[in-house]
């Protein structure tokens, strides 16, 4: 049976119960298996309210590469609660529920290889999908928008104020958290392309202004909680993702767990993996895929030099390699794992640094500075990529420029959302709410 710890493939084949055995223990069981998986993880008692989650990666290409990714995990500063449960439905295990992370150490087993990453970190229970539900809870902020559309300040968008959650989310109602309002919330759109059940890149999207307590023109207005019920196994592939795409050893997915027959199709074009064909079809429910590419939680890692950032919602990826100056976009094509090349019109503008300030479930920030090639001249943009949006929310940093250079609003209108507005936007962030809190 394979754990996940939020998105993290932990199979329990080796778990460990004290940190001083999880050495002996580990070496015990004898050489890293030819499957190239494996893994432990287990809560042991810690701090009154405290566990410590420890185990090991095992893996003799991807082991380094999993150690850091559960490390930046239990560091990431814009993420507060994850989910922990079994990867198959319906076998949670006496200990899935909501966990916060923090303290966590890792080390290798053996000085000369990477394969065997120990880990050791605190994990404190928030609670389960019995005692909580999941939340986006919004920050409505102003914002000048760049790029180009036929919206005017005097014409503005209507609604700008959305957040977006996929159509299997059970029971999504606004919340009030100070006068305790609770509502029915209804989307906007029934179905978002495509139409296939469970696909991570089918969103509905909920606006703000429908909840009747909430009115931003108010001197303090009340801020709407979206709160909905979601599978624990489910969560990570709605939420926006940072992947450093090196190292990329074993090509773009690799299936972890599943049912999959030999030969079953679940995704991608052209990769194979063991006996699983990655096609182009919507992937199996039953199988979990995971990619080769290091999943990046935290604002300051330190990016592969020859691999590049890339900001993914499951609509719209974003590639930023700033060491050749290069920002480029991709589109799903609606199936898992399937990208078209979304391209950016041509400017001088080239990308000269890129800034991560907030990775979270509900949105990715960074701030971006570009150079002109000919003139040397430098301008920076605030980027925020929220789940589920079809195009970036490009805008103008709080102490730049209000005028953004013309040609490169026009490079980035292929990509930017409400370009070259005044709007308000959720700025959203993912958390929890207890069930206590909406009863009536």
């Amino acid at each position: 049976m394979v754990k996940l710890l939020y998105n993290l493939s932990i199979p329990t084949d080796a778990l460990v119960s004290t940190g001083s055995q999880i050495t002996t223990q580990i070496a015990e069981q004898g050489s890293v298996g030819e499957s190239g998986e494996g893994g432990s993880a287990i809560p042991v008692a810690n701090q009154p309210g405290e566990e410590s989650l420890q185990g090991a990666f095992r893996d003799p290409q991807l082991g380094g590469v999993m150690g850091q990714e559960v490390e930046e995990l239990f560091d990431a500063g814009g993420i507060e609660y994850v989910p922990l449960t079994a990867l198959e439905d319906g076998e949670d295990g006496p200990n899935a529920g909501y966990y916060a992370l923090k303290d966590t150490s890792r080390n290798r087993v053996h000085p000369n290889t990477d394969a065997i990453q120990a880990f050791d970190g605190t994990a404190t229970k928030a609670g389960t999908a019995k005692t909580h539900v999941r939340a986006i809870h919004a920050a409505p902020t102003d914002v000048d928008t760049i790029g180009t559309s036929d919206y005017t300040n005097a014409d503005p968008p209507a609604r700008t104020e959305l957040v977006c959650l996929p159509p299997d989310a059970r029971r999504p109602r606004w919340f009030d958290p100070v006068a305790g309002v609770v509502e029915n919330a209804e989307p906007l759109n029934e179905w978002q392309y495509p139409p296939a059940r469970g696909e991570f890149v089918n969103f509905r999207w909920y606006d703000l202004a429908d909840a009747s307590f909430y009115d931003p023109a108010a001197d303090a207005p009340a801020l709407p909680t979206l709160v909905y019920e979601y599978d624990y196994a489910r969560e990570y592939r709605m939420d926006v993702k940072v992947w450093d795409t090196a190292p990329d050893y074993v090509g773009s997915a690799k299936v972890v767990e599943g049912d999959l027959e030999p030969g079953s199709t679940v995704g991608g074009p052209d990769a194979i993996v063991g006996e699983a064909v990655i096609g182009e079809s919507v992937r199996e429910d039953n199988a979990k895929v995971s990619t080769a590419w290091q999943h990046v939680f935290r604002t300051g890692h330190d990016f592969s030099t020859d691999g590049d950032c890339v900001i993914d919602n499951g609509v719209l990826r974003l590639w930023l390699d700033d060491d050749v100056g290069q920002i480029a976009a991709q589109r799903s094509s609606g199936h898992f794992d399937a990208w078209a090349g979304q391209g950016l019109r041509g400017s001088d503008w080239a990308l000269r640094d890129f800034d991560l300030s907030h990775i979270g479930l509900a949105r990715v920030d960074a701030q971006i500075t570009w150079q002109h090639g000919k003139t040397g001249e430098q301008y920076r943009t605030d980027l925020s990529l929220p789940r589920g949006y079809d195009k970036a929310i490009w805008t103008v940093p709080q102490n730049e420029d209000s005028g953004a250079p013309a040609d490169l609003r026009q490079k980035l209108a292929p990509v930017a959302k409400w370009g070259g507005v005044s709007v308000r936007t959720p700025h959203a962030s993912a958390g929890l709410v207890a069930r206590e809190d909406l009863r009536k």
